[in-house]
């Protein structure tokens, strides 16, 4: 999506306009919204990181089990 917001904003610089100046803003504003490793979501990323790095007391639920067991966690561990 953001390679498609700037090759359309490269276009489209010779005809400025204010609406289109709006729609590109709201347009990259969306992309990074959806987009889980942009600089705005980062730090969601990273608690949920640290929320799994925790050792947890008690019991593991069974999913988590196996994928600590498969090593499918180790990069956050």
């Amino acid at each position: 999506m953001h390679a498609f917001i700037e090759e359309l904003d490269l276009h489209l610089r010779d005809h400025p306009s204010e609406a289109l100046s709006k729609w590109l803003a709201w347009a990259r504003q969306h992309a990074d919204a959806l987009d889980p490793f942009s600089a705005s979501n980062l730090h969601d990323l990273e608690a949920h990181a640290a929320i799994l790095a925790k050792p947890k007391r008690g019991k593991m639920e069974s999913d988590e089990k196996e994928l600590r067991v498969l090593g499918l966690l180790d990069e956050y561990l």
